[in-house]
């Protein structure tokens, strides 16, 4: 389990089952957020896989096709800078899916690293509710 700071602020489950195909396995986490430079500001993530996410946005805001730079941030901190997201289509709810795009070799680890660690968390989490049940 990783000592950084950075993920206490993690609150998350695991999609299994969505109405929507991915590429990748994706988890939603809340105290994760996207900042876009273009529009200079966060919006939370509903949804995160290697290859994408999910923005909580009013859909007129990011266009469909268009591309945004930006940063992701657990909580407050910074984590990984200079990611592009190409926006494909808005969901209901105010919601807006977007893929990465042209993600090199440190993008991609860290961006693994925190999904694996969204996903040893859900393990614990599951493992530590179903012995409280068997009592």
């Amino acid at each position: 389990m990783m000592n950084d700071s950075r993920y206490d602020a993690l609150d998350f489950y695991i999609e299994q089952n969505s109405r929507y195909q991915r590429e990748s396995y994706r988890v939603a986490a809340r105290g994760l957020s996207l900042y876009l430079d273009e529009v200079a500001q966060a919006f939370d993530i509903n949804d995160l896989s290697s290859s994408g996410c999910s923005l909580r946005t009013p859909a007129e805001l990011l266009t469909v096709g268009r591309i945004f730079s930006g940063d992701l941030h657990i909580g407050n901190t910074r984590y990984l800078t200079d990611l592009k997201l190409k926006i494909v289509r808005h969901i209901a709810d105010s919601n807006t899916a977007g893929v990465f795009l042209d993600l090199n070799r440190r993008q991609t680890f860290m961006l693994d690293k925190l999904l694996l660690e969204i996903q040893k968390r859900s393990i614990m989490i599951h493992a530590a509710l179903g012995k409280k049940g068997k009592h």
